[in-house]
């Protein structure tokens, strides 16, 4: 009598054998068979292990009994649906008790299932560390494409990889076309290409560099101000140039206009007749103008840089002086009525108006003060309204209103020529911000409230143009600018500035725009009227053709009245592109080769290879060109693939540095070198030799499998 522990072995090891054991318990996969009532009927170690359960412990019992866990979920439906289907079963799931990922593979068997699982908690983490990679990138790549910078990446030999939306369109190319694009083609400071090599070798020291240079669209040929961040980056042992490009057109013109107005500044500081001088926080002399020199008999070089105490102050007044010099640096806004020493010696009264000059968070940057010369007051006065008639001749000739709003108290301190540029001739009663809104023209409110605001918060100078309407209802242009002043608590506290009235510029630029328009008017009519006399012209030499039986005549007919409708192709490309200085080539190329192709050789069904640049010639090299192209194609789909049974022809249209280059090459019959003895062959070449003198570039042809003809020239722009 065995006891039911023995007749257990014995049933097992009938189901396996000994060498199956002990694989099982030597590989590293979990393993199981379950019976048609779900009791375990063997566990290798590794599932004993994870189970904490030896497999005497496990053996005879429910599976749903020990891993409870299990029951209702993927596991249990796939072995739900191995024992229904008799079919191989392969699942993946997370099991919370043991915070693990398990592959399983269930096996029918014909008494139970063998489920052997695997641990894959790392492979699913490596996974998902992928995928939350793939996430990010995907995001950046997001982010790159919304930026308001272009964003290129170029490998070392120059050719673009990768570039952003506002790239391409800053560039003027479409994604299509960026591997085919080379940095050369835009970057004005790499002329050639050993520039561009050139400067990766230094980038390859330096791994950054920050510089300023122009980019040129490359589809309108438009060039603009940009500010370049490139670094060198190796991936994979490859190098990769990665350059940050922002437009800094508007910055130049700021620049422009901050320089133009330091300029007025400094023409305004000279016109002054009261002295004005600059103070740093130590009282050094920073700016002085000819007004102080001259009030003091001093050089301007024997002021700026000295000190306290300053050489025009009396000894006997020192005291005085160095009392109202303290109330300036405490932040008292006061006038001092003080005396002062001219170099010669002589003592004279003079009235000092200081002011701080602080930052936006209210931290003093400097002092400036004007001084005013009171020894003969009644000069003084007389000066004080020359100066203020002046003032009012400039403003009143020029058009010129001032304005100083109290923001807090709403109201404005103005000129009266502020107000006559909004069509009072008196001053308003009650001026204000809405008062202003709302003289402004509806289209433009928007546009100027925005401008207000955006000066506002970010701290920055005002300037916009608009229309306002006066109660006559006419309408008038006007430039406003101006600044706020913020007090030491950074709070907005006054606005100050100018208005002017430009409505004769806006008049004048509206005739030069109508002037412009009329002239492209006029020369697309020119244009077009040249492309229809043309295509009479073609009309007439086609009823020729109609009606002439000689072939030798039809056939050059023909080919002069090709060479008529190229020329007029050329018109057309420039009437309908709106821009007459300059021609797409490489679409004109497919248009003309198109137009050969369905006119007269139809049959000849040549599989045609363009390698083309996007390039502009100007009407001069264009004419031609168009001519050269024309020769070239109709005399290889006359002449070269007369025995050919897979005609195809190549044409390539790059630029290289400062150079076109035009090629068109056939695999036909290639050219007799008695080519001369055949008319209208030789009359074709003779052609092309004589257009190619004519724009002054170099040529070349030879039998390579085929003809070969290269076209080389200086481009004009």
């Amino acid at each position: 009598m065995k006891s039911p522990h023995e007749e257990e072995n014995v049933e097992v090891e009938t189901i396996f054998p000994i060498s199956s054991k002990e694989l099982l318990e030597r590989i590293s996969d979990g393993f199981i068979h379950l019976d048609s009532e779900w009791n375990y009927t063997y566990v290798n170690q590794v599932t004993g292990a994870l189970l904490g359960k030896s497999a005497d412990e496990l053996i005879g019992t429910t599976i749903w009994e020990v891993f409870p866990e299990a029951e209702g979920k993927k596991f249990h439906e796939a072995c739900k649906e191995a024992f229904k289907t008799q079919q191989v079963q392969t699942m993946r799931e997370y099991f919370e008790p043991w915070n693990r990922w398990f592959e399983n593979r269930i096996y029918p068997t014909p008494d139970g299932l063998s489920v052997f699982f695997t641990d894959i908690t790392e492979q699913v983490n490596s996974e998902q560390i992928k995928n939350e990679e793939l996430r990010i990138f995907k995001l950046y790549k997001k982010f790159l494409d919304n930026s308001y910078d272009s964003f290129q990446v170029a490998k070392e030999d120059g050719y673009l990889v990768f570039v952003n939306d506002v790239g391409l369109k800053q560039l003027g190319i479409s994604k299509d076309e960026v591997t085919n694009t080379h940095v050369c083609d835009f970057e004005d400071d790499f002329k050639t290409r050993d520039d561009w090599h050139s400067h990766v070798e230094e980038m390859k020291e330096c791994r950054k560099m920050i510089f300023e240079s122009t980019n040129t669209n490359l589809t309108t040929g438009e060039q603009f101000p940009v500010e370049i961040t490139i670094t060198y980056e190796t991936i994979d042992q490859i190098g990769y140039i990665i350059a940050i490009s922002r437009d800094v057109t508007r910055r130049k013109e700021a620049e422009l206009q901050l320089e133009q107005s330091q300029h007025l500044t400094a023409n305004v500081l000279e016109s002054m007749n009261d002295g004005f001088s600059m103070l740093d926080l130590e009282g050094n002399h920073l700016v002085v103008n000819s007004a102080f020199c001259e009030m003091l008999g001093f050089e301007e070089h024997e002021l700026i840089g000295t000190g306290v105490p300053h050489k025009y102050w009396p000894e006997e007044h020192l005291d005085e002086i160095n009392a109202a010099f303290g109330q300036v640096m405490s932040g008292e806004r006061v006038e001092f009525q003080l005396k002062f020493k001219r170099k010669n010696g002589e003592i004279f009264p003079v009235i000092v108006s200081p002011s701080r000059i602080c930052d936006d968070k209210g931290n003093v940057l400097s002092y400036i003060a004007t001084v005013k010369d009171i020894s003969d007051l009644h000069m003084a006065e007389t000066k004080a309204t020359l100066t203020e008639q002046r003032l009012r001749v400039i403003l009143e000739s020029t058009k010129v209103g001032i304005w100083d709003y109290n923001i807090k108290e709403e109201k404005t301190l103005r000129t009266i020529e502020h107000d006559r540029c909004f069509g009072f001739d008196e001053y308003h009663p009650n001026w204000n911000y809405d008062t202003f809104i709302n003289c402004i023209h509806p289209d433009d409110r928007e546009k100027v409230h925005q401008a207000y605001q955006e000066s506002l918060k970010e701290h920055r100078f005002y300037s916009v143009d608009y229309r306002v309407v006066w109660d006559d209802g006419s309408i008038h242009w006007l430039n406003s600018a101006g600044k706020h002043v913020f007090n030491s608590e950074g709070e907005p506290d006054r606005f100050i500035g100018i208005v002017q009235d430009i409505s004769d510029r806006k008049e004048k630029e509206l005739l030069i725009q109508q002037s412009v328009r009329e002239k492209e008017a006029l020369v697309a009519e020119v244009h077009h009227r040249v492309k229809n006399n043309l295509a009479v012209v073609a009309g007439l030499m086609y009823l020729q053709v109609v009606d002439t039986k000689n072939a030798e005549v039809k056939d050059r007919l023909s080919t002069n009245m090709d060479r008529i409708k190229s020329i007029a192709t050329i018109h057309e490309e420039l009437y309908q592109s709106q821009d007459f200085s300059k021609i797409s080539f490489a679409q004109f190329i497919r248009d003309q080769v198109q137009l050969l192709t369905d006119s007269h050789f139809t049959e000849v069904n040549a599989d045609i290879h363009y390698d083309l640049q996007p390039l502009y010639l100007d009407i001069n090299q264009a004419l031609p060109c168009a001519l050269i192209v024309n020769e070239v194609v109709s005399n290889a789909f006359k002449h070269a693939f007369e025995n050919e049974p897979d005609p195809k022809l190549w044409i390539s249209l790059k630029k290289f540095k400062s150079s076109i280059v035009l090629s068109i090459r056939d695999n036909g019959c290639g050219i007799d070198e008695n080519f001369k003895e055949h008319s209208s062959l030789s009359m074709g070449l003779s052609l092309v030799e004589n257009l190619t003198k004519q724009i002054d570039a170099s040529s070349s042809f030879e039998n390579d499998h085929g003809f070969s003809y290269t076209l080389s020239f200086r481009n004009s722009f």
